[in-house]
């Protein structure tokens, strides 16, 4: 059972829902920045694909000893998007999570992502924590629409989302100028999800932009 969406104003903070605390959406970000950092260092050292329908996939270890994976689908559109469009994933892994079924997901869902036309590149970091964050980048708002009704990502994520998370914050936002402007990621909204209870909680801050 789903209750309907709680509106969120900025600072506003929820009991028993830490994960969705307003300062959460400052650090989010500076994970983001990170993320897109070695994006663009990845941009910067590694040569592409000869072949022009192939994924780029680059597995690196970090300097905490975690690992970053970076999927680049559309290099070009990297180096000279003007404005793309930003979602960052975070999510609060259950103890008890069922590590392969998301294995499996994702193995199919790499092999899907040349089916997304706005999709540039999909970054997925590990923390300390031993939690990961995603950053995905598109070409345009359109992205998030073609995403949301056609991606096989999508669909799992809904099925598998309850029984892996405990709960989980995702940003959508943009950043002006592109990878390369030294423009910060701004957030338009985030919603949170709590998976703890018998129904499902949902919450939506709206940032403007």
């Amino acid at each position: 059972m789903t209750t309907p969406a709680v509106t969120l104003l900025p600072n506003q903070k929820v009991a028993d829902r830490s994960f969705s605390d307003p300062a959460w959406s400052e650090r989010d970000c500076s994970a983001l920045e990170g993320i897109a950092e070695r994006l663009r260092c990845v941009l910067r050292t590694e040569k592409p694909s000869v072949q022009t329908d192939r994924l780029d996939i680059f597995y690196l270890t970090e300097h905490d000893g975690c690992a970053h994976r970076v999927v680049i689908v559309n290099r070009d559109g990297l180096l000279n998007g003007e404005r793309l469009t930003v979602v960052g994933f975070f999510g609060q892994r259950r103890e008890d999570a069922d590590m392969q079924a998301t294995l499996r997901a994702d193995a199919v869902m790499l092999q899907q992502f040349t089916e997304q036309p706005h999709l540039l590149s999909y970054s997925s970091r590990q923390f300390p924590d031993d939690q990961w964050a995603n950053l995905v980048l598109f070409n345009s708002p359109d992205g998030l629409h073609h995403w949301g009704a056609n991606s096989y990502h999508s669909r799992a994520a809904k099925e598998i989302s309850p029984s892996y998370y405990n709960s989980i914050r995702l940003h959508n936002g943009w950043l002006e100028g592109g990878l390369w402007s030294g423009n910060p990621i701004r957030l338009a909204r985030t919603k949170y999800y709590d998976f703890r209870g018998e129904s499902l909680w949902h919450g939506v801050r709206e940032f403007g932009g």
